[in-house]
Formats: structure tokens, C-alpha cells, sequence
């Protein structure tokens, strides 16, 4: 009687397909709001070259209207740089009054630019955090069937640490951390000490290292799970099923087969569900990375027109209120790529 209950509960590849057995309906129902706007009304089973060119063409609509509003911006910060620049073209004392004015100009236009896109930032990193809870236990659950119980629990877990570390270090270090880059580097304009200068430089590289090191260390914490916990569980799958076709030698056969089944089952339901879950990450993290990129491109090239007609310190300015994007947008660079590599080596479980 056992060993029957054994045999129809390994034979569920059926309902398996269907994704009922490991609940993926939750995958396409559950989007993050960012994510919304370009995979709403796709699905698993769905996926395929016509979705990436719908996904596409929302894309390019969305960041031609981001464009436009960054063209805007370009313009104002264009106007404020001709103006110091006409302003102090026959020199005389009014250059550093027109100087310190144009500095006051940008810093005013920028600052509340880092704080709103400090507070979509943190949005979006709670929004992956968020549907990470719901997509990795489902892929986890159908690489169990690999009998790679350890390392599926154990790389959710390290998922979900790692993502409350970067939102809590986001918050509590990282945003401030770059207020205080950008405080830094608009005192140095106006005063031009080399003192605030070190400063802002020592405080933009600890961001720089602080992403890169927790990266790093994500990612080598999911390699010695898949290495520790990984072989032995592949192992413990093939001995049973040996044990069983050669203890039992019909019944044995059965469950061996039924085995293998639910675990291709299980195959193609975790890799669907991963490109799924991957398309839905980076669009979640599409229309900030957008918006940040731009605005980053456009404080870069304003910064390179004014070195050309205007101060220097005026250009190093605008040089480093680019860099506050910049490591906005490494901050959630580094989150979407956590994930897609937690995706990836939940979805590529040796069978």
C-alpha cells in the first residue's frame, strides 16, 4: 500500500506542467508595480520571441517620454552654464559672485532630484525584495525534486538576508552616504578646499566598495552552498533510485520512471518560471534605471559643455552630481543582478 501511495504521488508530472503543483500562478499574478507597466497580461507559458518585442516597444515608448523630460532638464542646466559663462567672460569682481550663483543655481535644481530619486530607488529595491519572497520559494520547491533540498533552501535564505542587508545598509548608510558625496561636492565648488575634496572622494569610493563587496560576497556564499550542499543531494537521488530498481525490480522500475518524470516536470516548470521571474526583475528595475541613466548622461555632457565655456569648478560639479546617479543606479544594478544570479543557479540544478 505504501509503496502505491509512493508511486501516484511521483506521478504528477501532468499537474506539474500545468503549474499548479508548485503554484506559478503566483509568478504572473503577484507583479511588482514597476514590472506592471511592461509584463502585465503575459505568462509562463506564453513566453517567447513575440513577448520580448512587445516588451521592447513598451520600452522605447516609455523612454522616448523620459527623454523628452530630460531634454527639459538639459536645457535649464544649459542655460544656467551660458549664463556663467556670458556673465563671466570679461572678468572683473563680479566672476565669483556669478560663479558662487550658478553653483547655488545647480545645487538647487539637483538636490531634490538626488532626494526623489533616492526615494524611487528605495521603492524599487523593496518591490524586488518583495516579489523575490514569491518567485524563489517556487523555483526552490521544484528543484527539491533534485533532491537539492539543502541548497534550495539554503540559497532562498542567503537571497532573502542579502536583500534586507542592501535595503536596511540602502537606507541606513547608502543614501546617506551619497547625501553627504553631494554636500561634499557642492561646499568644494563654493569653497574650493582640498580638504572637502579628499572628503568627497573617500566618501564616493566606501559606496563603491560597499556595492562591490556585497556582491562579491553573495555570490560566493551561493557558490560554496551549491558546492557543499549541491553534490550530496544529487548523490542521495541517484542511490535511491538505484536502491529501488534493483531491491524492487518492477515496482522499483515504476517509481524510478515516475521519479524522473516529476523531476523533468519540475525541470521545465523552474526554467520557464526563471525566465519568467528574470523578464519581471529587470523590468521592475527598468523605468528607474531609465530615468537614472538619462539623468546621469545629462549632467555628464552639461558637465563637459561648461568645462569648455565656463569655471572648472562649475564643470567638477555638475561632474559629481552625476556620480550621486551613478551610484544610485550601481545600488539598484547591484540588486537586480543578485537576483538574476540567485535565479540562474536555482534554475540550473544538475538532474
Amino acid at each position: 500500500m505504501l509503496v502505491l501511495c509512493l508511486a501516484l504521488l511521483l506521478s504528477l508530472p501532468v499537474r506539474a506542467e500545468t503549474g499548479e503543483l508548485w503554484n506559478t500562478e503566483a509568478i504572473e499574478s503577484q507583479l511588482p508595480a514597476g514590472a506592471e507597466e511592461y509584463m502585465a497580461g503575459e505568462s509562463i507559458l506564453r513566453m517567447n520571441g513575440e513577448t520580448l518585442e512587445r516588451i521592447l516597444r513598451k520600452v522605447e515608448t516609455r523612454a522616448r517620454e523620459l527623454w523628452v523630460e530630460e531634454v527639459r532638464f538639459c536645457v535649464l542646466l544649459l542655460s544656467v552654464v551660458l549664463l556663467c559663462s556670458m556673465a563671466t567672460a570679461g572678468g572683473g569682481r563680479a566672476r565669483e559672485s556669478v560663479i558662487l550663483a550658478g553653483i547655488a543655481a545647480v545645487s538647487a535644481a539637483a538636490v531634490t532630484d538626488v532626494n526623489s530619486f533616492m526615494e524611487l530607488s528605495a521603492a524599487s529595491l523593496e518591490e524586488l525584495s518583495g516579489y523575490a519572497d514569491i518567485l524563489l520559494p517556487v523555483l526552490a520547491t521544484a528543484g527539491s525534486v533534485s533532491g537539492q533540498v539543502s541548497a534550495m533552501a539554503g540559497k532562498c535564505a542567503a537571497t532573502a538576508v542579502f536583500m534586507n542587508t542592501l535595503i536596511l545598509l540602502s537606507r541606513e548608510l547608502i543614501s546617506p552616504l551619497i547625501c553627504g558625496y553631494a554636500a561634499l561636492s557642492i561646499a568644494n565648488a563654493a569653497v574650493g578646499n582640498n580638504a572637502l575634496k579628499t572628503a568627497a572622494k573617500l566618501t564616493h569610493s566606501g559606496c563603491t566598495l560597499l556595492l562591490g563587496a556585497l556582491a562579491t560576497a553573495f555570490t560566493l556564499w551561493l557558490s560554496a552552498i551549491s558546492l557543499i550542499a549541491g553534490a550530496g543531494g544529487e548523490a542521495a537521488v541517484r542511490i535511491t533510485k538505484a536502491v529501488l530498481t534493483n531491491a524492487l525490480p518492477v515496482v522499483g522500475k515504476v517509481l524510478s520512471d515516475a521519479s524522473g518524470a516529476l523531476s523533468a516536470a519540475a525541470s521545465a516548470v523552474r526554467g520557464s518560471a526563471g525566465v519568467f521571474g528574470m523578464g519581471v526583475v529587470l523590468c521592475t528595475c527598468m523605468t528607474p534605471c531609465l530615468r537614472l541613466g538619462m539623468r546621469l548622461l545629462v549632467f555628464k555632457f552639461t558637465a563637459a559643455v561648461c568645462q569648455c565655456l565656463c569655471s572648472d569648478r562649475l564643470s567638477s560639479l555638475l561632474d559629481a552630481l552625476g556620480e550621486c546617479f551613478a551610484l544610485q543606479l550601481a545600488l539598484l544594478g547591484t540588486a537586480a543582478l543578485s537576483l538574476f544570479i540567485a535565479v540562474y543557479s536555482l534554475i540550473k540544478v544538475v538532474l
